[in-house]
């Protein structure tokens, strides 16, 4: 798989940037430099450019608990910051009492010729920080740990097994077992449900 180039650089877009919400393919969390899992314990977002109020992005810092995917360097205490830059308004606030996985990029990772059907992910406006993966327009990758995609995830990249077959396999079985298949045919609705199980209309008719 030829590394990502990290695009769409410093600034979060404001939300009227999207004139339609993407969506993104479990598969694209195989683009993470590092997948790991905690609890927030600081969130801020940081605004600089006075401007532009929807400009800027977030830093976590998190009580790390597991690294599931690459490696990541700790700080003091077992924390360990990231930002993240989005499309989207950043909450006010963060839940800080569930453990959450987050898959995160490399900020300064070289830019690579690219396919053009790869994903473009948002680049990091901190260079000595990691990244939350998200697409412009797309949702991130950020879940709470007990979370059907985090659950997949996990045991896609920790099974020994082909990472992207597997991730493939587990969603496929986890839809069906919901009922899900036979009514979402379509990808784009296919992938909201698996985030947005909960909703009325991707819940199992049975």
């Amino acid at each position: 798989m030829i590394r990502i180039a990290i695009l769409f650089g410093l600034v979060s877009s404001p939300l009227h940037a999207c004139i339609m919400p993407g969506s993104s393919e479990l598969r694209d969390v195989l683009w993470a430099d590092a997948v790991v899992i905690g609890r927030v314990k600081e969130y801020e977002v940081v605004n600089p450019w006075a401007r532009r109020p929807l400009a800027g992005y977030a830093v976590f810092t998190i009580d790390l608990s597991r690294v599931v995917h690459g490696e990541v360097s700790v700080g003091p205490d077992n924390e360990f910051m990231f930002v993240w830059n989005s499309s989207f308004t950043f909450p006010k606030e963060f839940d800080r009492e569930t453990p959450h996985l987050f898959a995160l990029l490399d900020p300064n990772a070289p830019l690579l010729p690219r396919e053009n059907s790869d994903p473009i992910f948002f680049g990091s406006p901190r260079k000595d920080m990691m990244i939350v993966l998200q697409e412009p327009c797309a949702e991130a990758f950020i879940y709470k740990e007990e979370h059907p995609a985090s659950r997949m995830i996990q045991q896609a990249l920790e099974s020994g097994r082909d990472p992207e077959l597997e991730l493939d396999i587990l969603r496929e079985y986890h839809l069906r077992t919901l009922g899900l298949r036979n009514r979402f045919e379509d990808a784009e609705t296919w992938n909201y449900c698996w985030r947005n199980l909960n909703q009325p209309e991707c819940r199992s008719e049975r």
